[in-house]
């Protein structure tokens, strides 16, 4: 299916069948296209362009349908480091490191689910592409604390992350420059 679409693309243009669609639409921009014939298909395919991809959108978190096996030490290695943040009221780092599919989301994910109420989660993302994101994960995680949505105006964000830091110094200094200039963004054809 991906290379009958890709064939029937314009140059530059994605097109994506309709499952996968389903799966990304809430991190992409598309349009629906008529139907199109494709060789191999009996009956005229749902297509869609995809116009852009959204920094802002988090992954769709996976549905485990398994048990993790196997992973006790590094359950409790996590939650040894969260029990010392709460007592000592201090930041701790912990790095997951592993090769592609080993489990890293998963583990973390696990994790989480075992703190239920204990801890507000806020997430940031390193983006591989664009100027000025050195910080992105950063503000992510700052907007994501203040309840600012990814299309709000900038006035409304200022005033959202305001009330977050008041009190804090410099407080104004974070309003402003997590709100400041635009986000990056990846726009297709």
């Amino acid at each position: 299916m991906a290379a009958r679409l890709e064939q029937a693309a314009d140059p530059g243009e994605i097109l994506m069948g309709e499952e996968t669609f389903r799966l990304v639409k809430h991190a992409v921009t598309a349009e629906r296209r008529e139907p199109l014939a494709l060789k191999g298909k009996g009956a005229p395919v749902v297509a869609f362009r995809l116009v852009e991809v959204m920094p802002d959108a988090l992954a769709r978190p996976s549905r485990f349908v398994s048990d993790m096996i196997g992973r006790k030490q590094e359950l409790a290695l996590l939650q040894q480091a969260f029990e010392r943040a709460a007592r000592d009221r201090s930041c701790q780092l912990i790095t997951v490191l592993g090769s592609a599919g080993v489990g890293k989301s998963r583990l973390v994910a696990e994790f989480l689910a075992t703190l239920g109420e204990a801890a507000t989660v806020l997430r940031g993302r390193c983006l591989p592409y664009g100027e000025g994101i050195t910080f992105w994960p950063v503000a992510e995680v700052v907007r994501e604390a203040a309840g600012v949505a990814g299309d709000e105006a900038a006035e409304s964000a200022q005033a959202k992350i305001r009330a977050l830091v008041a009190g804090e110094e410099r407080g104004d200094v974070v309003a402003d420059r997590v709100c400041r200039g635009d986000r990056p963004h990846r726009r297709v054809g």
